[in-house]
């Protein structure tokens, strides 16, 4: 067996080690954000609540009607659908 192929295979077993998950939460943006920096600050956010969790991808955010107004500028909470690695 060559030493190519059997590289070949333990990449692909590192690959498949690693689980992407969807998960849903809530998390804090400033609104006034253009929209890539919307999403960073929301997987940052993220990234804070759950430190377990890496390569945060929000795919979808839904602004709620609550606030946080303890920081300016205020940011309003958002319901989260994201990926992340398990």
């Amino acid at each position: 067996m060559s030493s190519a192929f059997c590289a070949e295979n333990h990449v692909a077993d590192l690959i498949h080690d690693v689980r992407v998950a969807p998960h849903k939460g809530r998390a804090l943006a400033n609104p006034q954000l253009p929209h890539g920096q919307h999403y960073a600050e929301l997987e940052r956010h993220l990234g804070a609540q759950n430190p377990s969790l890496t390569n945060i991808h929000v795919t979808r955010s839904t602004p709620t009607e609550h606030w946080d107004t303890r920081t300016r500028p205020y940011r309003k909470w958002y319901i989260v659908e994201y990926t992340a690695d398990d």
